[in-house]
């Protein structure tokens, strides 16, 4: 059994630390972030790159499916096989 639990695990994402990416507010199976982007974040036609929202959303998956996970017995931390 991990000693630490599984949403404090997803809290140390370092991407996510990296991108600056915020928890708002999280419970399970729900989970609000924020990211506030500049002029890195945009693509070739001024708009936000794909992959800065997909990172977001993926992050607000982990943080949601993991504070969920924290209440289940026998489950340490929980990750998607796909998206």
């Amino acid at each position: 059994m991990w000693a630490m639990k599984a949403i404090d695990l997803v809290k140390q994402d370092k991407f996510a630390e990296f991108l600056g990416i915020e928890i708002e507010e999280y419970a399970p199976g729900y989970a609000k972030v924020s990211l506030k982007t500049d002029e890195r974040f945009l693509n070739g036609i001024g708009r936000i790159q794909g992959g800065a929202t997909y990172t977001l959303a993926d992050y607000a998956f982990a943080i949601a499916v993991n504070a969920m996970a924290d209440e289940m017995d026998g489950v340490a931390c929980a990750v998607s096989m796909s998206t």
